[in-house]
């Protein structure tokens, strides 16, 4: 067992529900053999002609049972013994990783346990195969079968049962069989990205699974020795389980070998913070000297999400409006470079805010670069040593093995430069594997978004990998993010929101001689991005010629032409310049959330991945496209609508401060504002136009009354727009375009509760139940009453939320300075009441609220502003309208029977109602004009904190 392994505390187990040990189990981590970790006797598999590759799912494991090899003739994996473990079980579930590598046959076999050659009288058993689909299977288009057969004198019986469609291109899908006691067989599917899910029909088989004398045997078939039934395939992780599992514990086996990115700390004394899939650790108690090194490494380790006081987070905002049309860019449009349709993206995507920083560089550099292998500092970043170079000025001390990366603080948020192209991949590559620590190889910078060969860079044909999470922005991603508007589904010049451009809005043609730090200047795209316009060229993956692509121009060019949406410049991918450097692409997890199977929509999971590039039959085409079309999707409002987008609040484990009478305000005194984790929240209140598109899917019959008709009329027209037509059974809402940027109002805490719920289960259309509102974050179940809401509370596995209260008050008024208790009075970064004047622009500091003697911000018809109508008012974290607009519910509890609220309204006065130190609460029934709310996402990265053994101890998923 490697020393990495007494590093591991297993906390994960204390939120998952607890997973039978499988009775057989093959991981392939070793070169030769691998033992049977399941219950013994222990058998080990002979590698027939197979052998090992160092891939596997999410990277997490040594290696993966290769296939592939010695022209794949029937070869495959099997143990020596341990024949009863797996005979005539009378339930099973059999669960592996499925890697194809090129396109199988009919036929090929996954796994069996069938007797060899045929079933002779009194035996069978069962095996897994891949099966065609209309027509030749593919490696992206095939489904496997579930078969058992028994022999009889001179024949045979069988019966078998399909999986949906699968795709396993060259990626892992994960896939489970079970066949519980009542003879019934289903299958499940997942992937890296998303949760295990029901796969094709369930079926009864008529008669039990009969014995034999054979193993099981992983990828082959000895039972037709003249026929090759070997899939080119790789496979991992095989388990056989003596019980037909839930749902929830195969979602549970496939996250042990999917951890979170911040769940791959795994600490060692003295070392490797990585350790290998396969070593078990004991549930003992750890003594304390391991427990303060784990704390101390933990406390060391880089996260650019959450940089130190002062520096510059690495934030994104979301680009949705998929499926835009581009336009031409080049020499044709009047620009430069060859011609190309730039702009169209079919998917939603999250792109920095900023440039990669110099401060964030110097984290991955301390990460990765004790040796610096593949050359990912430059010494001209160092302007002290080379001046007039103008480098990012991050300094390099010590010598090779222990190199140690530092930049002074009035350098660190200034865009990174003299980064090669391949740099920035390296980058993105380790943002992908989570931020780890060790040398640069697989597992840090050289897998992940990108694999990184020599032939492959040479050459310059590295393509970014159909699983990736980061990655450096390709032209498209690139140029929708700076130049596109979604209000008018065209394009601007500039990305400055602008068709013009001078050295007031960006930093280019020498007006200031040097990088500015990120952000300076104001004039931001349509979706929130800063500096795509100068300040420092930026890579992105449309490689031409010898290189990668370079948009947006510099400091230190001049001609503001080359800012614009036309020009097109390219860089030598190797070269590196004080001018150029990057910024980075996620798959956001909201968006993600998205397959489909034949007949319907099937949604799973927390992540998104693009739909893969497959050739599809048009019949599928035909029922998919029109659900895919009609489906809701909050995070991709309609042309003109706003989607809800997230802002992360950082800096965990800051410390609270007294709200409350004891702090001058109103309500019982508590102590607000510690959180001991990262999460997202709203950037805006969810409004009347994304609240449609939830009631559109779900509340066609409305069960439980998440429409309230003074939704349509309302007190003294103070309604939020919402119109219901039909009858029950055939409900369909519409909102006033007027209205539908506006927050939601008349909406209890149950129906916020509900609409929590939708997120967490991605979105779904069907009745009011345990799939779309009734579970999820929340297990509500019908509840409406004030007694029964007021019982529920959150689950451990919640993504999508009603803010605590604590979580809502950070991100409403702490300073976004570090963890200190630090806080301003009024969400909008001040100590000075707001004004409630409409200004546009907005000069700051400004709320919709209640003005005594000025009255209303706006009054009839709207009195609510749109969410963001504020836009420089906001708060330290990027949230808006948190002080006035409509009064949002929060989790909290406040003597017995209220939810608590937060923030005031347009009929409340500053003073009282959006400073920080007043409480109100109310029953979590009660519906008006003046009651909304937001939402919080619980994001993957800071899913698996947990204490343990009186600690604070991170580790992967197990």
């Amino acid at each position: 067992m490697d020393i990495a392994a007494t590093a591991v505390l297993l906390v994960w187990a204390s939120l998952s529900p607890a997973v039978p040990v499988p009775t057989l189990r093959y991981e392939f981590n070793s070169a030769g053999t691998q033992a049977d970790t399941g219950i013994a006797p222990a058998a080990p598999a002979l590698l027939t002609g197979a052998g090992i590759v160092p891939e596997s799912p999410a990277g997490f494991s040594a290696g993966s049972l290769d296939l592939t090899l010695n022209g794949a003739n029937n070869i495959y994996a099997g143990p020596s013994g341990g024949v009863s473990k797996i005979n005539a079980p009378s339930q099973m579930t059999v669960t592996f990783w499925l890697n194809l590598r090129g396109d199988p046959n009919a036929r090929d076999c996954v796994a069996s346990d069938l007797a060899r050659w045929i079933a002779y009288e009194g035996t069978g058993g069962w095996d897994i195969r891949i099966e065609q689909l209309g027509g030749p299977p593919t490696a992206s288009n095939f489904r496997l079968t579930f078969g058992q057969q028994r022999g009889h004198t001179t024949h045979e019986n069988k019966q078998g049962l399909y999986s949906g469609v699968l795709d396993a291109d060259r990626k892992w899908v994960f896939v489970a069989v079970s066949y519980d006691a009542s003879r019934t067989v289903r299958f499940y599917s997942g992937t890296e990205a998303a949760a295990v899910g029901a796969s094709g029909t369930p079926a009864i088989f008529s008669y039990p699974i009969w014995p034999n004398t054979e193993p099981v045997r992983i990828g082959g078939d000895t039972g037709f020795p003249s026929l090759d039934y070997t899939p080119p395939a790789w496979i991992d992780d095989f388990r056989f389980y003596s019980q037909a599992l839930t749902l929830s514990e195969l979602e549970q086996v496939r996250l042990a070998n999917v951890p979170e990115p911040a769940a791959l700390l795994l600490l060692v004394l003295g070392g490797l913070a990585v350790i290998r899939r396969g070593h078990r650790v004991r549930a003992t108690i750890v003594p304390a000297v391991l427990v303060v090194c784990l704390l101390s490494a933990v406390s060391a380790r880089a996260n650019v999400f959450d940089m130190p006081p002062g520096l510059t987070n690495l934030k994104v905002v979301t680009v949705g409006d998929s499926g835009n049309q581009g336009e031409l860019s080049g020499a044709g449009a009047g620009g430069y470079g060859p011609d190309r349709i730039c702009g169209a993206v079919d998917y939603i995507y999250n792109v920095s805010r900023y440039e990669v920083t110099a401060g964030q560089y110097a984290e991955f550099l301390n990460k990765v670069a004790a040796t610096d292998t593949y050359g990912l500092y430059d010494v001209r970043m160092d302007n002290d040593a080379y001046p007039g170079l103008l480098g990012c000025n991050i300094k390099r001390t010590g010598s090779s093995g222990s190199y140690a990366y530092s930049v002074p603080s009035e350098w660190a948020n200034r865009p990174v430069n003299y980064v090669t192209y391949w740099d920035a991949c390296r980058f993105a590559n380790w943002l992908h594997n989570g931020q780890p620590t060790g040398e640069q190889g697989t597992g840090t910078t050289e897998t992940g978004a990108y694999a990184l060969t020599s032939a492959g860079i040479s050459d310059n044909t590295v393509a970014r990998n159909d699983n990736w999470k980061w990655a450096v922005t390709s032209e498209d991603e690139w140029y929708k993010a700076a130049y596109y508007n979604p209000a008018t589904s065209s394009y601007y010049d500039y990305p400055t929101s602008s068709n013009s451009i001078n050295t007031d809005m960006a930093n280019y043609g020498m007006c200031v001689g040097h990088t500015t730090d990120v952000g300076s200047y104001a004039h931001a795209s349509s979706y929130g991005t800063f500096d795509q316009a100068g300040n420092v060229w930026e890579w992105n993956e449309m490689a031409r010629d010898s290189g990668g692509n370079l948009r947006g121009a510099s400091f230190s060019y001049h001609p503001d032409q080359a800012l614009c949406a036309s020009w097109r410049w390219e860089g030598i991918a190797a070269c590196e310049f004080s001018n150029v450097g990057f910024r980075v692409v996620q798959v956001p997890e909201p968006a993600s959330a998205m397959l489909f199977v034949m007949g319907g929509v099937l949604v799973v999971g927390r992540r998104v991945r693009r739909f893969g590039a497959t050739i599809v039959p048009a019949v599928l085409v035909g029922v998919l496209l029109p659900m895919a079309s009609t489906r809701a999707n909050v995070f991709d409002m309609p042309p003109g609508l706003t989607s809800l987008e997230v802002v992360t609040v950082g800096n965990p484990g800051n410390a609270g401060e007294l709200s409350g009478e004891g702090a001058g305000g109103y309500g019982p005194d508590r102590v607000c504002g510690a959180v001991s984790y990262t999460y997202n929240i709203g950037k805006y209140e969810v409004t009347a136009g994304q609240y449609t598109e939830f009631l559109n899917a779900v509340a066609k019959t409305d069960a439980y009354g998440l429409y309230n008709p003074n939704m349509w009329a309302g007190a003294d027209g103070r309604n939020c727009g919402i119109q219901r037509s039909g009858l029950s059974g055939s409900y369909t809402y519409s909102v006033a375009p007027d209205l539908a940027n506006r927050p939601v109002n008349y909406v209890s805490w149950g129906d916020a509760a509900r609409f929590a719920n939708w997120l967490h289960n991605g979105q779904p259309a069907g009745p009011q139940n345990t799939e779309t509102t009734e579970e999820g974050a929340y297990y509500l179940n019908g509840a409406i009453s004030i007694t029964d809401l007021m019982a529920v509370t959150r689950n451990a596995n919640a993504t999508w939320v009603i803010p605590s209260e604590d979580e809502w008050y950070k991100a409403a008024h702490h300073k976004n300075d570090g963890v200190t208790g630090n806080y301003w009075d009024y969400p909008t970064g001040t100590d000075s009441e707001p004004s409630n004047a409409l200004i546009d622009p907005d000069p700051g500091n400004n709320a919709t609220f209640y003005g005594g003697g000025i009255g209303y911000t706006i009054g009839s018809p709207y009195y609510r502003t749109e969410v963001g109508a504020h836009e420089n008012s906001e708060s330290p974290y990027g949230t808006l309208d948190q002080g006035g607009n409509i009064r949002e519910w929060n989790e909290t509890v406040i003597g017995g029977s209220d939810r608590g609220t937060r923030g005031g309204s347009f009929m409340g006065y500053a003073y009282n109602n959006l400073w920080a130190a007043f409480r109100y609460s109310m029953y979590p029934t009660y519906e008006d004009d003046t009651f909304g709310f937001r939402v919080v996402q619980v994001p993957e990265p800071t899913s698996l904190l947990l204490l343990a053994f009186g600690g604070l101890v991170v580790m992967r998923r197990r």
